[in-house]
């Protein structure tokens, strides 16, 4: 129990990072050569604005460029994604 304080995602990962010894630098490096590793294999020049990239293991969801969330997922692929505007 927290006793009412709320704690931050942030706080999260520094605790993941400096408590239980996770190497967060490691973690991003490990994302970013996976998803170079499927854009290698594709047209990006077609992509809208947001999109989502299938490994073996994740789905990354991508909008302008930025990772935005990370889901279990099968199967490479790329996809749009519907909606959500600019």
């Amino acid at each position: 129990m927290t006793h009412g304080i709320l704690i931050t995602d942030h706080a999260v990962m520094r605790y993941v990072e400096r408590v239980i010894g996770i190497d967060l630098d490691a973690v991003r490096a490990k994302i970013a050569n996976e998803i170079a590793r499927t854009q290698a294999r594709a047209d990006l020049s077609q992509l809208p604005d947001r999109y989502a990239i299938r490994t073996a293991d994740a789905t990354y969801v991508i909008r302008r460029n930025v990772m935005t969330t990370v889901l279990r997922r099968g199967g490479t692929t790329f996809f749009p994604i519907e909606g959500g505007g600019s």
